[in-house]
């Protein structure tokens, strides 16, 4: 039910609020994604427990001396996402999604996939942020290095 993540991440993790096996009650998260018509897999539902709600500081994407703000709120972005951008995405990696969060300045949408994938998305650019929860965080925290997916 939990993830691995390195100490980098942990100690980063444990000054935004976060502690070890965390589950949080999530009947508000998933009352809002139905709502709109998300489908919240288990993989959502596993970030949801354990790091829904959580607001982290980091480097920022484009400037490594500045600082960002990464919110795993999913309420947020389910709020005012244009759901055609989410198909657009699906169809791109032939996978369902679920908004987890927002970051980047409050421009990108934070995305789980059903098979895992950590993904972002704003308007025509849409992203790879890691393969996995524990190696997205690495990348999104320290690493900055977004693939950037189209078809």
């Amino acid at each position: 039910m939990h993830y691995s993540f390195n100490n980098e991440i942990k100690e980063r993790l444990l000054i935004s609020g976060w502690f070890q096996n965390r589950s949080i009650n999530i009947d508000k998260y998933l009352s809002a994604l139905e709502a709109k018509g998300y489908d919240v897999h288990h993989n959502a539902m596993k970030f949801f427990h354990n790091l829904g709600g959580i607001k982290i500081e980091h480097e920022a994407y484009a400037d490594p001396t500045d600082i960002d703000v990464s919110d795993f709120t999913p309420t947020k972005p389910a709020n005012w996402l244009d759901p055609l951008w989410v198909e657009h995405y699906e169809k791109i990696i032939e996978n369902k999604l679920c908004p987890i969060g927002i970051g980047v300045s409050e421009h990108m949408t934070f995305f789980l996939s059903e098979s895992g994938g950590f993904y972002g998305g704003y308007d025509d650019y849409f992203c790879l942020i890691g393969n996995d929860v524990e190696s997205a965080l690495q990348n999104l925290f320290f690493e900055h290095d977004f693939t950037q997916l189209e078809k």
